[in-house]
């Protein structure tokens, strides 16, 4: 599809823009690529707000200090800087902006270069619109898709498809998305492929009310989702909708008005991150193209502006699982899957906690009962510390008061006066309840200066990567870095491997004959949905031998160490493919080169197997035909 072609100079050390020649998309932004080369999925998820601190405190309250998060395990990480064209500490709307168009932007501004300032305030007019992922996906042939938990108008969606000098503008956002009606970004040929969000709001007229009986908020008069229906897209507006869904047709899912519910609040009507995350595959995957995909978790970032860490880590997992998902439910040898955030916030983890009590390696002489079996492995609660004398306390301030261990540097969490016991404090908190304890889940963390909402933060984030093209993902970069590796992704231009095992199941190398280990296993360590059950013993140099432990990932996969539990050996994984070739699918990647013999026993007796001859080197096995479906 032409478009204007915009040329680039350097003044000055700023980069302007001007209107030449007409050219195409794939040729403006140096992707112009071999049709044989363009066939590569890439799903960029977006945590809002999902700063370093935000990861490590959701790993330890969900799965231990030690334990590992799906994005702990992607390989290949980077780190970006966030900062935009105008702020240290930047918003959505200019990060989301950058990774969508590798430009950085200004704060508040969507789609357009750093000449266009928030507004329009000078009154000048607004720069050449930049050219986004989703514009140039769909030159390219490609299917798009977005997912988030906030408003699909709201700035880190938005940035994949549209151009506004204001962020706030969602009313021309959504039109941008509607396909045929005024407003239209015809850029995007007959339209994004998958919606899934909130803000029916802003799809509807005022004198229009949605499926919850809230008016909608378009004083135009327009009825967009009725315009889309008419251009041949599906709409479902709650949980059964969306389970409901099959084949491959454009399709808008709006789940509520304004924002979904923090995963910690939501009921059975709405769909969580990873389900939506699914279901947006299934579509995808079903149209036969090469399809881009991003899927924000975007209450993150409001729980922490309300100063409620809870709700920001029970987000983050949920933001996880669907990381999860999306691995197990893709081909990774076609797919790049890219996990980051668009900017921190000012939230710590203070002073000097330990680690849970039955994380200790030693007795203590000493254990209050506000150590003992805390939630969350501790990390809602206040610091504790152990003396000489082997006595573990609580930690205070300069005047000998508790502190929590997360905190904020500002916002509603602010306590006006003199310090209180945080065990004793009972400040109203999130929603209006008044907590009972630091790990309730109303309670607001303290901030150090009051704000009526707590702020973004400016320091780096992290990248994490997997799949196709993964391993380019390396250094500490700019955050337009991101938009760079997409295209690569669609292109399939990587570099080479950095060393290591590649957590990817390779080609089916089809039949050949197995190697073989000398002990027979005898205990079951992992059981799969469908009842799929995995045993493994190993030997070693010396002759010792004996059953491996194990530990489930997922309802489908596992990890299986010999010796300890930072180091394990086997990735094992037992997919479901019933819907793509009638049959389960095994994958067995080893790093070791003990001699082993590892079985999958399906639910009728049938079994297959893995193993490996003292000395030698063993090979990963993948089998997409290992169990016919029962």
């Amino acid at each position: 599809m032409p478009i204007s072609f915009v040329s680039i100079r350097r003044s000055h050390g700023v980069l302007t823009a001007s209107w030449c020649a007409s050219w195409t998309v794939a040729f403006l932004l140096g992707a112009a690529l071999p049709a044989s080369a363009q066939k590569n999925n890439v799903i960029l998820f977006v945590g809002d707000g999902m700063g370093v601190s935000t990861v490590t405190s959701t790993r330890i309250a969900t799965v231990g200090v030690d334990g590992q998060l799906a994005m702990d395990r992607l390989p290949y990480t980077a780190i970006s800087r966030t900062a935009s064209a105008d702020y240290i500490t930047p918003d959505s709307a200019a990060t989301m902006s950058a990774m969508m168009t590798g430009v950085n932007t200004n704060t508040g501004v969507i789609g357009f270069g750093p000449t266009t300032e928030y507004a329009d305030f000078n009154g000048n007019g607004d720069g050449p619109r930049l050219t986004n992922i989703g514009e140039l996906a769909t030159s390219m042939g490609y299917a798009v898709g977005i997912v988030t938990t906030t408003r699909v108008t709201h700035a880190t969606p938005a940035a994949v498809f549209a151009h506004v000098n204001n962020r706030n503008m969602e009313n021309e956002i959504a039109a941008q998305m509607t396909p045929g009606g005024g407003g239209y970004n015809t850029r995007l040929g007959e339209g994004l492929h998958v919606i899934f969000g909130g803000g029916r709001r802003h799809f509807l007229p005022t004198s229009a009310s949605d499926d919850d009986g809230v008016p909608g908020r378009r004083s135009d008069g327009r009825d967009l989702l009725a315009e889309l229906r008419q251009r041949g897209y599906r709409y479902v507006s709650n949980r059964q909708g969306l389970n409901s869904l099959g084949g491959s047709g454009r399709t808008i899912g709006l789940f509520a008005s304004s924002h979904l519910e923090y995963e910690a609040d939501r009921d059975g009507g709405e769909p969580s991150l990873e389900e939506m995350t699914r279901k947006a595959i299934q579509i995808l995957g079903a149209t036969g193209k090469p399809y881009f995909l991003m899927v924000e978790g975007g209450r993150i970032d409001h729980a922490h502006h309300e100063g409620n860490a809870y709700r920001a880590f029970i987000d983050t997992r949920m933001f996880d699982r669907a990381i999860s998902a999306a691995q197990r439910s893709v081909n990774l040898n076609k797919t790049l899957i890219l996990a980051t955030a668009d900017h921190s916030h000012v939230f710590t983890i203070a002073g000097y906690p330990m680690r849970p009590l039955s994380d200790l390696r030693y007795t203590p002489r000493s254990v209050p009962a506000s150590f003992r079996n805390q939630p969350h492995h501790g990390i809602l609660g206040t610091v504790h510390g152990i003396s000489t004398g082997g006595t573990i306390s609580e930690s205070g301030d300069s005047g000998g008061v508790p502190y929590t261990i997360l905190g904020y540097a500002n916002g509603p969490g602010h306590r006006s006066g003199s310090r209180v016991n945080p065990n004793s404090d009972r400040t109203v908190g999130y929603g209006g309840a008044t907590p009972t304890s630091t790990s309730h889940t109303a309670y607001r963390q303290e901030a150090t200066v009051p704000l009526a909402i707590e702020t973004h933060a400016g320091e780096d984030v992290m990248i994490y990567a997997v799949g196709r093209t993964a391993e380019n993902v390396r250094g500490t970069v700019p955050n337009t870095k991101v938009f760079d590796w997409i295209k690569d992704g669609f292109a399939g231009r990587g570099s080479a491997p950095r060393p290591g095992p590649s957590p990817d199941p390779p080609p089916d190398p089809g039949p050949a004959e197995d190697p073989v280990g000398t002990c027979t296993p005898t205990t079951v360590v992992l059981q799969f949905d469908g009842g799929y059950e995995v045993s493994m013993c190993y030997v070693t140099q010396d002759g010792e031998s004996g059953p491996v432990k194990a530990e489930a990932w997922s309802s489908e996969a596992g990890i299986l160490w010999f010796f300890g539990r930072n180091n394990p050996e086997v990735l094992v994984k037992v997919l479901d493919g019933c819907g793509v070739n009638g049959h389960r699918w095994a994958f067995v990647a080893p790093v070791t080169t003990l001699d082993f013999n590892l079985w999958i026993t399906g639910p009728d007796g049938s079994r297959w197997t893995h193993g490996n001859p003292q000395g030698a080197t063993a090979s990963t096995k993948s089998d997409i035909t290992a169990f016919p479906c029962q």
